[in-house]
């Protein structure tokens, strides 16, 4: 590591003449320990003395190094002064800070989440359906659906429609939650916004109704699932088994298990 720092700073003396390539060569061997990252800021100032022009590929072996290390908030530092060196942080570059935030083990990483994806509307950079997923997960696990329910909301205002992955998510957040109300409504606009629901989306809202013990609105669900085009699997068929019997509807309990016998779908008590 010293060694290829005292390379790069003799490079004139050898009559080699530094370049952009050679600077991100160096940076990439600094970045790869912790204790590299210190040598950096050094480094910057004596390629900006050597006449060595910095672009965007410099930006992003420093970005992706830090986000690496767990240092997005610095990652952040160094993409502000981008604009000084007529460079622009790009879409990848968003991602990655995003994604360096989300898999951070901080408890407070959250509103750092947040934070962050104010900035990236403010810059006119918006989430793809990835990142919407990603950061909706964490939501979701940091019990912050208000939150989770927002950022879908938002990206809908931008123009940028979350995906049927990104409302299933969502949707089985308010379910653990025992939101229910939300759940509804997250469906509904589900529906009016034109986005049709998949398998995993059915088997979350009729966990949802077996959870609130609304047995009339399972069957309705079913129903309407099947109108859908989608056929009931073992996960629906023993949710609502599993509801009826705690409803004390056992004949109805009987009933589904002979209709999951003439479908061939075998009954699995552990679901």
């Amino acid at each position: 590591m010293y060694e290829a720092t005292q390379l790069f700073d003799k490079m004139p003396e050898l009559k080699c003449t530094p370049t952009a390539a050679s600077l991100n060569q160096l940076l990439s061997i600094l970045c790869d320990k912790k204790e590299g990252l210190y040598m950096v800021k050094d480094v910057l100032l004596k390629s900006h003395e050597m006449g060595i022009r910095v672009d965007r590929s410099t930006f992003w072996v420093l970005i992706e190094a830090l986000c690496r290390h767990g240092k997005a908030k610095f990652a952040i530092e160094i993409m502000c002064v981008m604009g000084l060196f007529e460079c622009n942080p790009d879409p990848k570059m968003y991602s990655l800070v995003l994604k360096s935030f989300c898999d951070s083990d901080d408890s407070n990483s959250w509103s750092d989440v947040i934070a962050f994806v104010g900035e990236m509307r403010n810059a006119g950079s918006l989430l793809t359906n990835s990142d919407c997923y990603m950061v909706i997960d964490l939501l979701v696990k940091e019990e912050k659906m208000d939150e989770a329910y927002c950022l879908v909301t938002e990206m809908r205002i931008d123009g940028t429609n979350p995906d049927i992955n990104c409302f299933n998510k969502l949707l089985s957040g308010f379910c653990q939650a025992g939101r229910f109300d939300m759940v509804d409504k997250v469906f509904d606009e589900m529906l009016i916004g034109g986005m049709v629901p998949n398998v995993h989306t059915f088997e979350i809202y009729i966990d949802g109704l077996a959870k609130k013990g609304d047995v009339d609105g399972m069957v309705k669900m079913v129903k309407c699932m099947e109108r859908a085009g989608f056929n009931a699997n073992v996960q629906i068929y023993n949710t609502m088994i599993g509801q009826f019997m705690r409803s004390g509807k056992s004949n109805e309990a009987r009933e589904l298990m002979d209709e999951m016998v003439k479908k061939g779908i075998e009954w699995n008590s552990d679901h």
